[in-house]
């Protein structure tokens, strides 16, 4: 293999990779430059389906065709082999039909009609329920065929659902509406995993309201939706706080359990704890968190040996005592790690021996001067008083 500077039909320079017997090369380095070079192909390449899908998308609307969700680029991409896709079934359903048509025997006509019904009907409710621009991108390998079961199968769960359960919003024991209702519509919350998650369509105060209690929006989802664990409490107490507030604000709210609702309409869930005591592991102590803007920070600072860090106070656990009663003074609530570490320097400390300290009495020089000038039978100069001076 070797490398040939060769000049492009477009007027650019470049090098390319040659390989085989030497007697060929030119002839091949030749029929390379009646090619473009790879950038004014790619530019090439990108403004053709740019017009290709400009196309697509005056045909879509044409079609009278659902609007796709998704990115700028996913949704022109999107439409383009939506259109294509749906050339091809029509082709493969018309095959369909002249088939149909030309079967002599009764039975067997019957048959292929209803397969040809059924088709129709799954065919209509894809176009219409499949309106993310990523299904269609993922789904742009599938031959008509393949297309169609899927439709098919799709179709026949949304038909088993509909004539075994009942809709979600008429859960009538679960679904509550406040005296002072202002929105139509009806607010599903509901427990997924360990997340409660919030649906309703587009709509600004909702999106103030469940942004304000720290929800975020999942688009492999399409909710809003909230992490529940243990420094936020229970998934009742959200869920009812959630639900309170949006029946305050005027919508009509499903909750996911009768518990919640209860809570909501009577407002004796918990209110999230923002204060903790947790425990940093890097730094071997516990961190006090609470709410910003806090007038706790000046009590928090006054612990022994307290230390600023990243809008928390650490304090190391030997001072189990203070932390405690610190605690319960100001309604804070420990991790399970925090707890445990405490209760365990509490009980390292409870562990120590206590004896009893003897105290050492201090001498009496006057008793000892009297025993020295007993045995000596005399008198220590440096001891005598100096009856000369005045």
């Amino acid at each position: 293999m070797a490398q040939y500077k060769v000049t492009f039909s477009c007027g650019h320079e470049g090098w390319v990779n040659i390989t085989g017997p030497t007697k060929n090369r030119e002839w091949i380095r030749a029929s390379k430059e009646k090619n473009i070079c790879p950038d004014c192909y790619r530019k090439w390449l990108q403004e053709k389906r740019e017009q290709e899908n400009k196309e697509y998308l005056k045909i879509s609307k044409e079609m009278e065709l659902p609007e796709l969700t998704g990115t700028e680029k996913q949704v022109a991409w999107a439409n383009t082999l939506r259109v294509q896709a749906i050339q091809k079934i029509d082709e493969y359903i018309q095959e369909l039909e002249e088939k149909a048509e030309g079967t002599q025997k009764p039975e067997i006509k019957e048959k292929r009609k209803n397969r040809l019904d059924e088709i129709y009907k799954s065919y209509s409710y894809a176009l219409n329920n499949f309106t993310t621009a990523s299904f269609w991108i993922d789904k742009r390998s599938y031959i008509s065929k393949e297309l169609i079961e899927l439709f098919k199968k799709e179709f026949n769960n949304q038909k088993d659902i509909t004539e075994k359960e009942l809709p979600s919003f008429v859960k009538e024991e679960l679904t509550v509406k406040s005296d002072n209702n202002s929105f139509d519509l009806i607010v599903e919350l509901r427990k997924n995993g360990n997340y409660l998650e919030a649906i309703y369509p587009k709509n600004e105060t909702f999106k103030r309201i469940v942004k304000e209690l720290s929800f975020s929006w999942s688009s492999s989802n399409y909710c809003w939706r909230r992490e529940i664990d243990e420094y936020n409490g229970t998934f009742d107490d959200r869920a009812a706080e959630l639900g309170n507030i949006l029946l305050n604000a005027g919508f009509t709210v499903q909750f996911p359990t009768n518990e919640s609702k209860e809570m909501a309409i009577s407002a004796t869930f918990s209110k999230e704890q923002e204060r903790w005591i947790l425990w940093n592991d890097k730094k071997q102590s516990l961190k006090i968190f609470f709410e910003r803007d806090s007038k706790i920070y000046k009590y928090a600072k006054m612990l022994p040996a307290a230390e600023y860090s990243n809008l928390g106070i650490l304090v190391k656990p030997q001072y189990f005592k203070e932390i405690f009663d610190f605690a319960e003074c100001y309604d804070f609530s420990f991790s399970k790690k925090a707890k445990a570490i405490l209760e365990k320097a509490k009980e390292e400390y409870n562990r120590i021996n206590c004896v009893q300290v003897e105290q050492k009495e201090p001498a009496e020089d006057i008793d000892k001067l009297e025993e020295i000038l007993k045995k000596g039978g005399g008198i220590i100069t440096d001891l005598m008083e100096d009856d000369d001076e005045e």
